[in-house]
């Protein structure tokens, strides 16, 4: 019981110092007393008697510190008295304090931004033990789902999900598009999912088609459709295809399934038998049954001891032996299964992921060497007082902690600010469409996953504590090592002396100015890039073009029954915008399909394949540059002909005339038969080139695809060419509607078409996470120049009115505050522009129409950056200029 004992009695002592210091000093006075009172019955005097008395007690001072040391609370003492001391010390300079603690907080602030973003992208699966959990990132058939539910010994639980969108009947006539995911039984188990209201899915429900099929609602559905009516549960939800839902239950808010965008409801998988799938090639149940419609995404438990090297290689043989087109699958398992507790950095990201950490990197050392600059400004100006107390006794290690302590109160108090200022940051970043649309997650989700917890606030104070000993630890260092003659008698005061300038703050501010230049022609370049989205020349013109894409999934049409939609709608749209500017062909960035195609003489290709109407090329305003167009005659009947661009006619034949040229295309599928799954070529036949048209890049921003190849067709989506494709697409949208409520239309312009695709969809986001990057960093660079400079102006305040004496000019003076304050900035800018050379390199992936190294990007940076350091200059500078000569000589 001793240590428990000595224990209690540390934790007495040092909640009760003050009572402890009362006692201690009493006993010893009366110690002394005693001693004294001896010494008087021997004959001394009173006075005399005393002095004896304390001379054979021994110091007072040093027997209270030994007193206090065999307390061992004496640590904990000292820090509390530093931290009183320090913050006395902060608040007397209340400018430093509050420059100080912002540039921290800026720089804190973007790391824990960063992580909060990259942690809920980078993030385990959100499911309870996810070490347990695995996921198959291919679709499989159902009786593969079957086969591998049975393997129990593997997987003890296996669950699968299929996204589908059906129409939600409304008292107003109006549908309702809504996303469902269907899923088997256990899916809620398995991802732990406990209901708000009612229940979720139960067994049985997979496979019951009979009876009323449930539905369990989101509970952003439920708050946006159904007001949070609690009295929901028991409700039907009716489908405009007639099939009708029980509500069994509602999701609590923070859950959202498998995907990063949460479904509006969850279906059990009978509910396949009951919603149009607008293919009338398959009967419904084939759904359930055909061993060659992939559809099924699968997600499971390893059972207890199973590796997840175990669980590929058994997946692999289940496949292998399914009997479904999934044995064509087998030798992706490997890269498919991954276990719940991944990272999200792969391969594909990691690139970028580098980068944006970086830069964050950069920002924060260019916030630590602003304030590593501000403390040793002030540990110069502290000489004395730690000169005094080197000299009565004080440790330079003990000046060292008190210092320490000082930035440690201002990192914390930095961090605190920090973390407001990023719930004010994801609040903000979380309601814009920028960042809903490369998060895949509507801006509720956002901000309940991205909110503060645990983690977020020791990562905080972690970068807090890194961010102390990175601006304070040198200062100190060079603050506390002083020469005690000099530094009490302030010969830093003296005439000359001044003019000496730290080598440490000159290196601190040109690694500000060198980062800043680095971020800044970073976020210029990538800027450019971005606006080159919207402007760069792709071959057609999206600047008036508007596409109408329809979904018949809801609906149940035949497809005699969605050409007659398609017709309507289409006359309709003629009849509102001209015959002329209203065509009907394969969206732009997106083809029909791909197909082998076989040139005589010439290998077998894959080459993109969009459909196009006789208008398709007017619209898109591609010129027909040799031969002509498609004909009504051969869009409506759909003969063999084909037009392809001229890099296409190009390499297919080179020195030749396309035009009359035949080539046969043929549709790749996968099937399977006696030998397995395998490639099979179906629907071949020959067409002939009657056209070519100018390149386009249809199929990716920034790259014009080597073969193109256009069929004559009038099927596809409707486009159009319209004055100002985002007023009109509520016209679209109206005449979809009235043509026939039932049937979904997508409107998108042809900007939306060519950002929303492949790399551009990534560098609006990118660009302006850069841009704001580099604001930072510049805001946080003039700062510290502007504190520099003024530093050396108070420092040189009697030297400047010498020569103001002497016959100096105010522009003299001005001139050579500037000169001294953009030495180090000029020599900031040009490793920035080296270091910026290499860097932007590796941006060359988000670019378009633009290069690494594109001039205009480096002078806007340059100039920013310089400029800001000019004006943080010139502002020191004017001040010097007003100096009055007489008040400076007399100045101590």
């Amino acid at each position: 019981m001793r240590p428990f004992h000595a224990f209690l009695n540390w934790i007495q002592q040092l909640f009760r110092s003050r009572q402890f210091e009362r006692e201690m000093r009493a006993e010893m006075q009366a110690h002394i007393e005693q001693q004294a009172a001896l010494h008087s019955a021997r004959g001394m005097t009173a006075r005399d008697a005393l002095a004896a008395a304390r001379r054979d007690f021994g110091n007072v001072g040093y027997l209270q510190e030994q007193s206090r040391d065999a307390r061992g609370t004496r640590f904990i003492e000292e820090t509390k008295r530093d931290l009183q001391y320090g913050t006395r010390a902060l608040l007397r300079t209340p400018g430093f304090t509050l420059v100080a603690i912002l540039s921290l907080a800026m720089g804190i602030g973007v790391n824990t931004a960063l992580f909060t973003f990259m942690r809920y992208t980078l993030a385990p699966a959100r499911v309870s033990n996810p070490s347990t959990f695995a996921t198959f990132s291919f679709l499989i058939t159902h009786p593969s789902f079957k086969t591998i539910v049975a393997a129990t010994d593997v997987f003890s639980q296996t669950v699968a999900s299929a996204a589908a969108t059906v129409a939600m009947a409304r008292t107003d006539n109006s549908p309702l598009e809504v996303s469902a995911e269907l899923v088997s039984d256990g899916f809620f188990a398995v991802y732990g999912a406990r209901p708000l209201i009612g229940r979720t899915l139960v067994g049985g429900e997979e496979r019951d088609a009979g009876g009323v099929p449930t539905v369990v609602l989101s509970n952003q559905f439920w708050q946006r459709e159904f007001g949070a009516d609690s009295a929901i549960i028991g409700k039907t939800l009716r489908l405009t295809s007639g099939a009708v839902f029980e509500i069994v239950g509602v999701t609590r808010p923070e859950f959202r399934g498998k995907h990063e965008r949460v479904p509006d409801v969850w279906l059990p998988l009978s509910a396949r038998l009951v919603i149009p799938s607008g293919r009338q090639s398959a009967a419904p149940v084939e759904w359930l049954s055909n061993p060659n419609a992939t559809w099924l995404s699968v997600s499971m438990r390893l059972a207890p001891g199973v590796t997840i090297e175990t669980a590929r290689m058994r997946l692999l043989n289940l496949l292998a032996h399914s009997g479904t087109i999934d044995s064509a699958l087998t030798d992706r398992v490997t890269e498919g299964l991954t276990r719940g507790d991944d990272s999200g950095l792969n391969r594909h990201n990691i690139a970028g992921v580098t980068m944006i950490f970086l830069a964050t990197i950069m920002v924060l050392l260019v916030g630590c060497a602003n304030v590593a600059n501000l403390v040793l400004a002030r540990g110069i100006r502290r000489r004395r007082e730690l000169a005094v107390r080197l000299s009565l006794g004080a440790t330079r290690i003990r000046l060292i902690r008190q210092l320490m302590t000082e930035n440690a109160i201002l990192s914390v108090l930095g961090a605190l600010l920090a973390l407001g200022l990023n719930l004010v940051v994801v609040r903000f970043v979380s309601s814009t469409e920028l960042m809903q649309t490369s998060m895949r997650a509507p801006a509720d989700i956002l901000r309940l996953y991205l909110r503060p917890d645990r983690t977020i606030v020791a990562f905080t104070f972690i970068v807090a504590f890194l961010s102390a000993s990175a601006s304070g630890l040198l200062p100190a260092l060079r603050s506390t090592k002083l020469d005690l003659s000099s530094a009490t008698r302030d010969d830093g005061a003296a005439l000359g002396s001044r003019r000496s300038r730290s080598k440490l703050r000159t290196t601190l501010v040109i690694g500000q100015v060198t980062l800043s230049i680095v971020l800044l022609i970073s976020a210029s370049v990538l800027l450019r890039s971005a606006g080159n989205i919207g402007t760069m020349d792709v071959g057609f013109d999206r600047a008036h073009l508007i596409s109408a894409a329809t979904s018949y999934s809801m609906t149940g049409y035949n497809p005699s029954r969605q050409q007659e939609f398609d017709d309507a709608y289409e006359r309709r749209l003629q009849n509102t915008l001209g015959t002329e500017n209203v065509a009907r062909g394969s969206l732009p960035m997106n083809p029909a399909a791909y197909v082998r195609l076989n040139p005589k003489g010439a290998e077998r290709l894959s080459v993109p394949q969009l459909f196009a109407s006789p208008n398709y090329f007017r619209i898109l305003d591609i010129p027909i540059v040799r031969g002509r167009a498609f004909t009504e005659l051969e869009a409506h009947n759909v003969l063999p002909v084909a037009v392809v661009s001229e890099k296409t006619a190009n390499r297919l034949w080179p020195n030749e005339n396309p035009l009359g040229k035949k080539v046969t295309v043929a549709l790749e599928a996968r099937e399977r038969d006696s030998l397995g799954a395998r490639a099979l070529l179906k629907d071949e036949r020959e067409l002939m080139i009657v056209g070519v048209a100018r390149d386009a890049q249809i199929t990716q921003l920034d790259f014009t695809p080597g073969i193109i190849l256009y069929v004559a067709a009038d099927s596809g989506g409707l486009l159009a060419r319209v004055k100002n494709p985002k007023s009109s697409a509520g016209l679209l949208r109206d005449a979809a509607r009235i043509t026939d409520p039932n049937v979904f239309v997508t409107i998108k312009t042809g900007d939306e078409l060519s950002i929303g695709r492949g790399p551009a969809s990534g560098t609006g986001a990118v660009a302006s996470g850069a841009a704001s990057l580099g604001g930072v960093a510049l805001v946080l660079s003039f700062m510290g120049i502007f504190g520099v400079v003024a530093y050396a102006v108070s420092q040189r305040t009697r030297e400047i009115g010498v020569r103001l004496a002497l016959g100096a000019q105010k522009r003299d003076v001005l001139r050579m505050v500037i000169r001294q304050g953009m030495t180090p900035v000029l020599y900031g800018a040009a490793a920035g522009l080296v270091l910026a050379i290499a860097f932007t390199r590796v941006l060359d992936v988000f670019l378009f129409g633009v290069k690494p190294f594109d001039l205009v990007s480096y002078v806007v940076a340059m100039v920013v950056v310089c400029t800001a350091a000019l004006l943080a200059c010139y502002f020191p500078a004017r001040r010097a200029m007003r100096v009055d000569p007489v008040g400076a000589l007399r100045a101590d």
